[in-house]
C-alpha cells in the first residue's frame, strides 16, 4: 500500500505500508483544478505532462539563499533523472546553466511547469551549443520538474546550477 499525504502550502509525504518513506517536500498551494502531481518511479514508470515515459526521480531541489545546484548521471537518452522544486517566496525570475561532465559532454534539460504542464526551457547544448537561460519567468510557491538525460545512447554526467530572483 502506497499513500501521499499532502497539505497545502505545508509537506508532502510518503508512506508505504503504514512507514514514512523518504524526505517530505514541501508543496505550494493544492486549490484549483489545474493541480497535478508528478509521482515518479525507480522502475521506469511515469505520468502525465512532457516530462514523462519513464525515468527515476531523483530528488527534490532545496534552494538556499536563491541558490541551488543538483549532479547526477544518465546512461543513455532513454535513462532520465526527474527532479522537482518548489520555486522559493519571492522568486520571479531563474537562471538555469548545464555544466560539462568530466569528459566535456553536456546532458539535455527540460524545466516543466508542473501546475501548467508547459515548457518553461529546454536546453539541448550538445546539438545547439547553449548551455545558460536566464530570465525565465517563474511563479513563487508553484512545483516545477527538472529532467535531465543523455542526449544519445553514451552515459553523460550533469551538473545544474538554479539561481532564482
Amino acid at each position: 500500500h502506497v499513500a501521499i499525504v499532502a497539505s497545502s502550502d505545508g509537506l508532502a509525504r510518503l508512506f508505504v505500508n503504514g512507514t514514512e518513506e523518504g524526505t517530505p517536500v514541501a508543496v505550494g498551494s493544492l486549490a484549483g483544478a489545474a493541480t497535478r502531481w508528478m509521482v515518479g518511479s525507480n522502475s521506469g514508470g511515469g505520468s502525465g505532462g512532457s516530462n514523462s515515459g519513464g525515468g527515476t526521480s531523483a530528488g527534490s531541489i532545496v534552494f538556499s539563499g536563491g541558490l541551488a545546484s543538483v549532479t547526477g548521471s544518465s546512461a543513455t537518452k532513454k535513462d532520465k533523472q526527474f527532479f522537482s522544486f518548489v520555486a522559493p517566496a519571492g522568486a520571479t525570475l531563474l537562471r538555469v546553466e548545464i555544466l560539462p561532465d568530466s569528459n566535456g559532454k553536456y546532458a539535455d534539460l527540460e524545466l516543466e511547469d508542473v501546475v501548467t504542464s508547459l515548457t518553461v526551457v529546454e536546453l539541448e547544448p550538445s546539438e545547439t551549443g547553449v548551455s545558460v537561460r536566464s530570465g525565465l519567468p517563474i511563479v513563487a510557491g508553484r512545483s516545477y520538474s527538472l529532467r535531465m538525460r543523455a542526449p544519445r545512447l553514451d552515459p553523460v554526467g550533469f551538473t545544474v546550477n538554479l539561481a532564482v530572483s
